[in-house]
């Protein structure tokens, strides 16, 4: 029991006194107090608030300690905190971090977060001033003035901004104004300035260059810095007034200030353009100084030379209307000059549009009204209308054509009058009347091919009367009727119409029935049966009477009697040789004088056993129709019981 006691009153012991170094701030007593509470087993919720405390006051400890040293640090140096700082103010930042861990109390920890951010600042301040950056001195001035900086600090930051801005401001100004130059070269090179404000420095960018170089001289920046900004705010103004000449129409102007810019080495672009600038104001003066007078070339030459170097629109306008109008004169002129009134219509009306002199174009118009008349004269003169050719030479007096002219239309026209009589005239049938257009005709130099077709005409007039005068006649008459329709057929009296034909037509048939009774009469004085034949034949044909066709067949029975014997044996010997020429005259003749039909039958198949085959003449055919229908009626009275001698010629033995 006694040991028990004695433990229980030791563990009191034990945690009362873990209980009292808690509740103090001696960090030594509190850590032996947790230690030999943990060899007797204080409970654990005591020893764990024990080494909580026992954290806090190390940490605590350790914070004031890292300050004071960093106090010290700082106030025994004289120069630039930054480098020796950087290890103390990353210990002291650890040192607050575990404080504030720790639980340590709050207005220690503000008071050491202050002196920390103090001593940043001032770093930060040192480092701002050697950087030389604008916004980190300003962050660095805004914490300075915050902290309470020493003042020289704080004053040489302040300089040291001043002169950072002004050079930032410098440096921005100097890279916009570098920019618009470059811009400006670059467009120049480019062309094609729809807006040629294009070409000069955007609104500003001079003026803050101007401003930015006056702050810097201020600033105290870098002398080789500001005299770059003058360069090239130099460079600027200079391409600011030479682009204004450039737009400008003063040369002298334009002149000096390429001389400037020359000097002050712009853009070579730039340049160029001046150049052609100053070129194209030569161009354009030029140019104006031509206009006004008459010399095509030049003014042509000056107007090309003024085109290339892009003269002003209005310029080179007025320089085309002048060169159309000298051009539209020099065109008018040569076709005044020419015989063709087309080239001198479109002269005229190409000078009326570029504005030709009125009293040079009057007298073109009364060219043309010459030259119209004249080809209008010369044209109808050829033609054949009287009307037309009347018209053209009223019009020729009217505007004074040439007189040798003249005189040969109207000859004309007196041959075109003369032609037209004579063409009328052929369109009758009046003999008489046609011989004296002929002659008036002849004598007004009608042509030829005119004068051969009215004699022609006269001619078949002449062969109509003389086939009416021979048709009258009888068989005495058969010579003169021969002879008036030969020449009725050689004149061609079919030009005389329907009765010249008509006529012609009627004489000849009565020719050819005159000339067969004649042939037939005669055929039937001899005693030819092949003439009898082809004249019977003939006699058919032109329409002989009957009673004579009648007769001559009578006689050709006779003559067929009379040598149908012979006939006959030279068939039958001809049908029992081999000579298939023989036979073919042996058939022939038979057939003429009425040999049997079937002995000429039998003589017809031997000649195609030959190889031959006997074929009917034109003549035999008919003397098989010899007696006609006509004849047979017209005959019936008086040879009644008879036939014609011919008709049953193939029956006979």
């Amino acid at each position: 029991g006694d040991d028990s006691a004695k433990k229980k009153f030791a563990l009191l012991k034990v945690t009362m006194r873990l209980e009292s170094a808690t509740a103090g701030d001696d960090i030594n007593n509190l850590s032996d107090a947790v230690n030999m509470a943990k060899v007797k087993k204080v409970s654990r919720e005591a020893i764990a608030k024990a080494e909580k405390r026992l954290k806090q006051l190390r940490a605590k400890d350790r914070l004031e300690n890292v300050m004071t040293q960093v106090q010290r640090k700082v106030m025994g140096t004289h120069g630039p905190i930054g480098e020796i700082m950087e290890e103390h103010i990353t210990e002291s930042r650890t040192a607050i971090q575990e404080a504030r861990a720790a639980g340590v109390e709050q207005p220690l920890l503000k008071a050491a977060e202050e002196k920390l951010e103090a001593y940043e600042a001032r770093r930060m301040l040192e480092q701002a001033i050697k950087a030389k950056e604008v916004q980190a001195l300003g962050k660095a001035l805004a914490m300075a003035e915050k902290f309470n900086i020493h003042p020289k600090i704080v004053d040489k930051a302040r300089a040291t901004r001043v002169k950072a801005v002004s050079q930032l401001r410098l440096a921005h100004a100097h890279e916009v104004a570098e920019g618009e130059r470059d811009r400006i070269a670059q467009r120049v090179l480019q062309g094609n300035f729809d807006d040629p404000s294009e070409l000069l420095p955007k609104a500003g960018v001079v003026d803050a260059l101007h401003n930015a170089t006056d702050d810097a001289r201020q600033g105290n920046v870098d002398y080789n810095l500001v005299q770059q900004a003058v360069a090239l705010l130099g460079c600027l103004e200079s391409m600011t007034e030479l682009e204004l000449a450039v737009q400008g129409s003063e040369r002298d102007k334009l002149v000096d200030a390429f001389a400037v810019a020359r000097d002050r080495e712009i853009a070579e672009g730039c340049l160029v353009r001046a150049e052609r600038r100053l070129e194209q104001l030569l161009r354009e003066a030029k140019l104006k100084e031509l206009i006004p007078g008459k010399e095509i070339d030049r003014l042509e030459e000056a107007l090309n030379l003024a085109t290339q170097a892009n003269a002003e629109d209005l310029i080179l306008k007025n320089a085309k209307v002048r060169l159309d109008q000298l051009y539209g004169t020099q065109r008018v002129q040569q076709a005044l000059a020419s015989a063709d009134p087309v080239e001198l219509r479109a002269a005229i009306n190409n000078g009326r549009v570029v504005n030709v002199a009125d009293d040079l174009l009057d007298k073109a118009e009364t060219r043309h009204v010459y030259l119209l008349a004249e080809r209008k004269l010369l044209e109808v003169t050829e033609g054949t209308d009287i009307d037309n050719l009347a018209t053209a030479i009223a019009e020729g007096q009217k505007v004074g054509l040439d007189k040798a002219m003249l005189e040969k239309a109207q000859w004309r026209k007196k041959q075109l009058e003369a032609q037209a009589s004579l063409l009328d005239a052929m369109q009758y049938n009046n003999r008489e009347a046609l011989e004296k257009e002929v002659v008036l005709a002849a004598a007004a130099g009608v042509p030829q091919h005119n004068l051969d077709e009215a004699e022609t005409k006269i001619c078949q007039l002449k062969a109509v009367q003389n086939l009416k005068t021979s048709l009258h006649v009888g068989a005495q008459g058969l010579t003169a009727l021969d002879e008036a329709v030969k020449y009725a057929q050689e004149v061609g009296v079919d030009y005389v119409g329907d009765t010249g034909f008509a006529l012609l037509s009627e004489a000849v048939a009565k020719r050819d029935k005159l000339k067969a009774v004649n042939d037939l009469f005669v055929a039937s004085k001899g005693h030819d049966v092949n003439a009898m034949l082809a004249a019977l034949d003939d006699a058919m044909e032109a329409g002989v009477e009957p009673e004579k066709i009648w007769q001559g067949q009578q006689k050709l029975e006779r003559m067929a009697e009379v040598r149908r014997p012979a006939a006959k044996t030279n068939l039958l010997l001809a049908t029992d040789g081999r000579d298939k020429r023989k036979l073919e005259e042996a058939i022939r003749s038979a057939r003429l004088v009425g040999v049997e039909k079937r002995l000429i039958e039998k003589a017809e198949r031997k000649l195609v056993d030959l190889g031959g085959q006997y074929v009917l003449t034109k003549g035999e055919v008919r003397t098989e129709h010899v007696v006609t229908e006509e004849f047979k009626g017209s005959n019936t009275g008086r040879s009644a019981g008879s036939e014609s001698p011919t008709r049953d010629r193939g029956d006979h033995s």
